[in-house]
């Protein structure tokens, strides 16, 4: 079977692959049908046990979602970062409510700490990180239920999956380093990984090395085996000498009331590049001072991280870019950023 890849940092290709759900659950899953997850989550793994798939006849705005979510017997619900922030956004959230629910997944990206944390307390709904690729197949269990602790981790591999945490030179970190994502795939190819790409054969060597198949992506693991997933390893930023995550900085961002959504890349600076945040604002905070708020901003994220992590410029943007399958395209906004250097 051949799955094909999103290009949020690329052109995308064609994967060849080998060929908690339980029976009482209907499933409910938002992503278009050309992303290799709406058949994976909303058909093969809920059918090999014998649970339901809800399929909505349009694409649904996220007021239409939730008055779905709140007539219709779904008990899990699966969505793309974008819904739950602007859900969270909504002032009547609370109002509605949802009997069957008990679980929702949120898949593309990871979820920050302050949204997980958030629509638990509005919705009373348990919101958890997957973690996988087109290549890979879902990679791991998400977090128990109620391990408050481990708010935004993407939990443990599934089994047969030996997923690690490497240097640059394929060596294992130590918990809490942050470092290279790889799956072993030597002497056993895990079951569901791709086999190559499509008549590509120089991109599908350069995705390993050594024993590894490397996701691209980088992440901590705690001594206890579960996740972070942090970002891409081509999203970071070189400031004053040190490797800036912008997922670390969106997610401080994030955790301001004014912010509904936000990008932060990399932008010309007379010392190379310098970081810059793209900002949805929330609907309360739209008519702020653009000047005070952008201090403030500054300054919260100075508070909450350092100082070398600040964005030093800042736009107020309507909308994020997305890719076809709904993910913020940094890549776009990058690209306006450099495009006159």
């Amino acid at each position: 079977m051949a799955e094909h890849s999103q290009a949020s940092t690329g052109l995308g290709s064609a994967g060849m692959r080998q060929s908690r759900f339980v029976e009482t659950d209907l499933n409910w899953t938002t992503t278009p049908t050309g992303w290799s997850v709406l058949p994976i989550s909303s058909f093969f793994m809920p059918w090999s046990v014998g649970s339901g798939s809800f399929v909505h006849y349009k694409n649904v705005t996220t007021r239409e979602a939730l008055e779905t979510l709140q007539k219709y017997p779904i008990t899990q619900g699966q969505f793309r970062p974008s819904f739950y922030m602007t859900a969270l956004d909504e002032e009547d959230l609370k109002s509605f409510s949802f009997p069957k629910l008990y679980r929702c997944l949120v898949a593309g990206e990871p979820a920050n700490k302050h949204m997980i944390r958030r629509w638990k307390e509005e919705t009373g709904v348990e919101l958890w990180n997957c973690y996988g690729q087109t290549e890979t197949n879902f990679l791991t269990l998400p977090r128990e239920p109620g391990d408050d602790s481990r708010y935004d981790s993407v939990g443990k591999p599934l089994p047969g999956i030996d997923m690690l945490i490497v240097d640059d030179n394929d060596q294992e970190v130590h918990p809490g380093t942050l470092g290279r994502v790889v799956i072993r795939v030597k002497p056993y190819r895990p079951v569901g990984m791709f086999t190559c790409y499509v008549d590509e054969p120089e991109k599908t060597l350069a995705c390993y090395s050594g024993d590894f198949y490397v996701t691209g992506d980088l992440g901590r693991m705690d001594a206890d085996g579960y996740f972070w997933v942090v970002g891409r390893a081509d999203d970071m930023i070189f400031n004053n000498a040190l490797n800036i995550n912008p997922c670390e900085v969106e997610n401080c961002l994030k955790g301001h009331p004014a912010v509904l959504d936000c990008a932060v890349v990399s932008s010309p600076h007379l010392m190379g590049q310098t970081i810059k945040a793209f900002i949805v604002l929330s609907s309360g905070f739209i008519n702020r001072n653009h000047n005070e708020l952008i201090k403030e901003l500054q300054d919260h994220v100075t508070y909450n991280t350092a100082a070398w992590m600040c964005p030093k410029k800042v736009e107020f943007i309507e909308d994020l870019p997305k890719t076809v399958t709904g993910k913020v395209s940094r890549r776009e906004l990058k690209n306006r950023e450099w495009s006159t250097q």
